[in-house]
């Protein structure tokens, strides 16, 4: 079951994805406009349990979906001159091999759902888990003490902040991104 199925398809969240940054070489779990930010984590992280652990099984369908949307993703990186000359630096800048993209695109048609699940299990699985990541939560005042509340039972160490003038007492949240880690968690 994709991601966004489970969380967008709860009501839990307008979006949500999982993303690479590969400059920084992190992971990044990101929420937007969620009416309850930590619901919507705890999804991601059992929807990620699940798949690690079997109780869901990824099928050569779901396999073969998920690599054509990578196929985009990686085509649409380089759609334009100033794309391409921007992953042309990147590359040099991170010591790449010329066309790395289309490289790595080249090599995932070999790929088997077990190497997606171990794959899976040692750089997603963490993200959620306190001990390796870190991460941010926006929210209005009325939901910050119960949204801090359940990621401290998870084990995050939570900072409280109120940024700016701190007169949103309505208690929707807006744009949420996961941190340097990449995890959405309790540090607000």
């Amino acid at each position: 079951m994709p991601l966004l199925a489970v969380i967008r398809g709860a009501g839990l969240a307008y979006g949500a994805s999982i993303n690479q940054d590969i400059e920084s070489g992190l992971i990044q779990y990101s929420v937007y406009k969620s009416p309850d930010s930590y619901a919507a984590f705890a999804a991601a992280k059992k929807l990620v349990d699940d798949i690690v652990s079997g109780e869901i099984k990824i099928d050569q369908v779901t396999l073969e979906s998920a690599l054509s949307g990578l196929a985009f993703s990686t085509a649409n990186r380089e759609s334009t001159i100033n794309d391409a000359a921007n992953a042309s630096f990147t590359n040099v800048l991170l010591g790449l091999s010329k066309g790395h993209g289309r490289q790595a695109l080249a090599r995932t048609k070999d790929v088997s759902v077990e190497q997606v699940v171990a794959a899976i299990r040692k750089y997603v699985q963490p993200i959620f888990a306190p001990e390796t990541s870190i991460g941010a939560v926006s929210t209005g005042l009325v939901k910050m003490d119960a949204i801090c509340e359940k990621f401290e039972e998870e084990g995050y160490e939570v900072e409280r902040r109120v940024l700016g003038g701190g007169d949103d007492e309505s208690g929707s949240e807006g744009s949420h991104s996961g941190s340097e880690s990449g995890s959405e968690s309790g540090r607000d």
